[in-house]
């Protein structure tokens, strides 16, 4: 590498425009070539440091691989869940609201059988009201006030 390409290449590097390719021939030049003694001294230094395997390192990769797992599994969890949920809700809703309707009917029923019993007429009863009616058949609701 020439001189001039050598001072640009470091002026470049100094203001953080070098391209990823540039900034590899910066770390790859040897200390010898260096223009400066800034550049230099950096250069040893992350030539230094990338020699390095620190525990450091080992540990940050095996936190982030934890936290990733972590992740992956609660997603997991949670989409099992949701499953679980869309399919057994209906079910439950459905059966909750044919128990509802059996009730209802039976109470319709019990209360329309007592006013038989009794003979009621809804006519001659103020509180009572006439639900459903036809020729045979005539389905009141007595209001208790």
């Amino acid at each position: 590498m020439k001189q001039n390409e050598k001072f640009n290449l470091s002026e470049k590097f100094w203001m953080g425009e070098t391209s990823l390719s540039e900034e590899t021939s910066f770390f790859s030049q040897n200390l010898r070539e260096c223009e400066s003694p800034a550049d230099e001294l950096y250069v040893k230094f992350v030539t230094l440091k990338r020699d390095q395997n620190t525990e450091l390192e080992e540990q940050v990769w095996k936190q982030i691989t934890q936290k990733t797992r972590f992740r992956k599994r609660t997603l997991y969890a949670i989409s099992i869940a949701a499953s679980f949920l869309l399919i057994v809700a209906p079910v439950v809703v459905l059966e909750l609201r044919k128990t509802y309707d059996h009730e209802a009917s039976f109470a319709l029923l019990e209360q329309t059988l007592k006013h038989v019993s009794e003979g009621i007429d809804p006519d001659s009863k103020p509180g009572v009201d006439i639900i459903y009616e036809d020729e045979t058949i005539v389905i009141v609701s007595e209001n208790s006030n």
